[in-house]
């Protein structure tokens, strides 16, 4: 093996940049093709374990990974052949920020442009529309990004400049009108040898992109990959999470079933699994026909494949064993002596009940009876299958299907409440349950600025909480939720009377609160002036209208605790707000109404439902200094070092650590990400994002590559990144891991529940183990001196708390060596609870924390509360 290997792929603008960057220093190299799509070399395994994707320089066998870090690994072992970076701290800043912006932003709204169809690829040809002009922008009238100098930044882009007429064909328009001069650099790039002899020819791009969005264990999938194997076509597979969210992808390329499998092809969808299988076969019919030529004999296999889906597909899984039996009876005589269905070519029926094999064993499990004695014949014909490669690769193992159907019974077999803490609505639902005793999962939905997946898919006409699932079936709407409620468990605690007039009568009631109560109520706190004043006079003649109703009964229907009463008593928590909001005295205008309140109060299932007053205030509060902040513009005005930031971020904590460790004095200004201030929106017009650190009123954006820019700047104090240039490259990779890995996983802790917690539970404890491994028995991760690595993963480490409250492990138990032993001194850095932080740089600022607006987001990281979630993740 030569001194320098690049494992690469021939269509990926990745590896070109390598190939770009190599050529660009004349460095002589060996060049691995790797099977991307099928079987990965050892060697690419072994070079790259943590990702286990190109490219992957090989260097006196020392293997870089990520492309980006590769190419600044080659110019600073290269140094004195053709810069690609500028010597300027400020400007080397500059061209990693714009070469993070073609990964993060230009090649993943591509990506969508050539992926997606209707109203989801129009709008992904707006935003890379705007990519592309904010691209020109920072090209300007120069030659090159980085002026008369070919460097960094047309290294990352450069590549993409092949998928220009894929990205055109697929969304139908131009990209030399959108951007001439980008297109110009484009031609201009190509004149150089070293990017000529590395792009991809677009035409061979355009003919072989292919995505197939899957779930390991679905049949159907397995049917598409089998057909894509026989035929030998390569494509890109990509993982859904089919129990819990799905993808934006799959729900724009399959809007009416939104189920998988979904190929793409060129850009265009296509759903249903066989429908996908007889497509592949008539694009690529040149190898391996997979249907026969015959009219009639194609006509019985299409007839036969549709005989599985009908018969094995939905109700088949669920039918009786006797009609099971049956059905493989029917199956077998077909087949016959014969070696496959169709004879002896592999064929269109074999694809579409090979994967239901791997089933067989869970069939046999919950029935209680032998496939191998009723249909001998069957099973011979899947063992000769299983011969083959291509199902041989694609089949599940039968054990961890059963499993999967075991783990899968828990999920659909329960009762899911999505909900958000202080809502009214919601909390009807959770009295009710408790009323009735029903145990039942709750979700926690961020409705104010990420609502999941499975909330808009439950409610997709509303999109709002509360979503009551039951068997995997939604109701939706407070007050329908809980006449469900009241009828599937109709032996305890009824909550509508059952004479059918009282029955009316209370309906009618819970409907005058979300008509009249509700509404009226939110004027109070929204209008100010005569409209409030008036308001105020409506809603105490409502008070006096349920006074009416209620009378001297205990509550509304009587003796017992009912529908409207729930109905309404959520509302009690508010009253403190609709009185400070409108200065006046409920209990003055409705005494009864009051005391009814503190008599449902009394009730346990009322009593842990509700919210604090005060809390519902605060967040109220909150919400409305949001909306009404106005900002001076003086704030534009910087001078010396400012950084931008939010106080629980650990993305500026890195900034502020590495501030700290340099000794740099600067200037902290808290940022309300509610209301992003214009010097915020001013210094990072791309991401919009904290951190930014201004530099003699120069912007630099995202924590890695400020802390970079801190460690260039300030050269001489305590150096963040190690000389050696490979050393330096390890120690990109793992901060880079650490963005791309950790923070991803510690979401999933915080934001799922049941078996996909776990799930992420698992994975993030196997990331921790990976940095476990890499940290040894170092007092840090770059040796002796506190680095680089530390900075990028030591503030997360304030989170620990949350994510073993929420997840149910301890972090000292998953990782012990961590935090004893030699690395304890790496533990010196990491806090044991959420607010007691690693250095002073990573104090939040008092004065936020004594605020009134930060008293939510105390509540939430202080307090291990499930219902604020949703805010945690908002902020990771």
């Amino acid at each position: 093996m030569k001194p320098v290997v690049l494992l690469g792929f021939w269509g990926s603008p990745f590896g070109q940049r390598c190939k770009i960057a190599l050529a660009e220093k004349g460095v002589e190299y060996e060049y691995r093709e790797e099977n991307i799509w099928g079987n990965k070399s050892p060697l690419l395994l072994e070079s790259n374990p943590v990702y286990k994707k190109i490219p992957v320089l090989i260097h006196d066998g020392k293997p870089v990974c990520e492309s980006r870090i590769i190419i600044q690994y080659i110019d600073e072992v290269w140094p004195h052949r053709a810069p690609l970076l500028p010597a300027d701290p400020y400007a080397r800043a500059q061209a990693r920020f714009w070469a993070d912006f073609v990964d993060k932003k230009f090649h993943d709204c591509g990506t969508r442009l050539w992926q997606l169809n209707g109203d989801a690829q129009a709008a992904a040809k707006e935003e890379l529309i705007e990519n592309l002009e904010l691209l020109e922008g920072e090209l300007g009238d120069k030659k090159y990004f980085g002026g008369d100098a070919f460097g960094f930044v047309d290294i990352a882009l450069v590549p993409f400049v092949s998928w220009f007429y894929t990205f055109e064909n697929c969304a139908g328009f131009s990209i030399e009108e959108t951007a001439p001069k980008v297109v110009a650099w484009g031609k201009r790039c190509m004149e150089r040898e070293s990017v000529a002899n590395a792009l991809s020819d677009p035409h061979k791009i355009y003919e072989t992109a292919a995505v197939l969005l899957d779930f390991w264990v679905s049949p159907f999938g397995q049917r598409c990959r089998i057909a894509l194997a026989e035929k030998g076509v390569e494509y890109e597979y990509r993982e859904e999470n089919v129990v819990g969210h799905k993808s934006p992808l799959l729900l724009e390329s399959n809007p009416v079933y939104k189920k998988v499998p979904v190929f793409i092809h060129d850009g265009k969808p296509l759903c249903e699994s066989l429908i996908i299988v007889q497509y592949i076969d008539e694009v690529w019919p040149h190898r391996a026909p997979l249907l026969p030529a015959d009219p009639y004999a194609r006509a019985q296999a299409r007839f036969w494949a549709d005989f599985i889906d009908k018969k094995l597909k939905g109700e088949g899984h669920a039918a009786a064993k006797e009609e099971f039996i049956g059905i493989l009876k029917l199956l077998e005589g077909e087949l016959g002596d014969k070696k496959y269905f169709a004879g002896d070519a592999f064929g269109f029926v074999d694809i579409a009940l090979v994967p239901f094999v791997s089933w067989f064993y869970t069939y046999e499990t919950c029935a209680g009876f032998s496939v191998e004695e009723v249909a001998p014949k069957l099973v011979a014909w899947g063992k000769r299958c299983m011969e083959r490669e291509s199902v041989a690769k694609t089949l599940s193992d039968p054990h961890k299907v059963y499993e999967f159907v075991g783990a899968l019974k828990k999920i659909y077999g329960g009762v899911v409440l999505l909900g958000f803490w202080v809502s009214p609505f919601g909390q009807r639902c959770r009295i009710a349950l408790a009323e009735k005793g029903v145990e039942y999962e709750y979700r926690e939905e961020n409705v104010l600025w990420d609502k999941s997946p499975q909330l808009l898919e439950s409610n997709p006409v509303y999109k709002k909480v509360p979503v009551f699932i039951h068997d995997g079936k939604p109701v939706c709407e407070s007050l329908i939720i809980v006449q469900y409620i009241d009828e599937v468990w109709a032996d305890c605690a009824p909550l509508l009377p059952a004479d059918p007039y009282a029955r009316a009568q209370a309906r009618f009631w819970a409907d005058f609160v979300d008509k009249k109560f509700l509404e009226c109520g939110t004027k109070l706190w929204k209008l100010k002036g005569e409209g409030q004043a008036a308001a105020k006079e409506e809603f105490i003649g409502i008070l006096k209208l349920l006074e009416g109703e209620l009378g001297d009964k205990k509550y509304f229907g009587g003796d017992a605790f009912g529908f409207v009463d729930i109905a309404l008593v959520p509302f009690v928590s508010w009253f403190y707000t609709y009185e400070t909001c409108a200065g006046f005295s409920i209990e003055e205008a409705a005494p009864k109404l009051v005391a009814w309140g503190k008599r449902c109060m009394e009730r346990e299932s009322v009593a842990k439902t509700l919210s604090d007053p005060h809390k519902a205030y605060e967040i109220l509060g909150v919400l409305k200094k949001r909306l009404g902040r106005d900002r001076a513009m003086a704030d534009l005005e910087t001078k010396g070092v400012v950084l931008l930031d939010f106080w629980v971020s650990p993305f500026g904590q890195r900034c502020r650590i590495a501030l700290a460790e340099k000794g740099v004095e600067y200037e902290y200004r808290e940022e309300n990400l509610g209301d992003k201030s214009p010097l915020l929106l001013k210094s990072n017009p791309v991401h919009k994002k904290i951190p930014v650190l201004i530099h003699d009123g120069k912007p630099v954006c995202e924590s890695l590559i400020i802390v970079q820019y801190i460690d260039e700047a300030w050269p001489d104090r305590a150096p963040l990144l190690p000389a050696e240039p490979y050393a330096r490259a390890q120690a990109r990779f793992w901060a880079d891991f650490v963005d791309k890995k950790v923070f991803d996983s510690a979401k999933n802790l915080l934001m799922l529940k049941g078996e996909a917690q776990e799930a992420a539970k698992e994975e993030f404890i196997e990331i921790l183990r990976l940095l476990e491994g890499e940290l040894g028995d170092k007092k840090y991760f770059g040796g002796d001196a506190f680095g680089f690595v530390d900075i990028a993963l030591v503030p997360l480490t304030t989170w620990f708390y949350s994510f073993e409250t929420y997840a149910g492990f301890s972090v000292e138990e998953a990782v012990p060596s961590w935090w004893r032993g030699a690395s304890g001194a790496w533990r010196g850095q990491v806090s044991p609870t959420p607010f007691t932080t690693p250095s002073k740089s990573m104090s939040m600022p008092r004065r936020y924390l004594d605020s009134e607006e930060s008293l939510h987001l105390r509540i939430v990281v202080v307090e291990p509360n499930p219902r604020c979630r949703s805010h945690i993740t908002a902020i990771l």
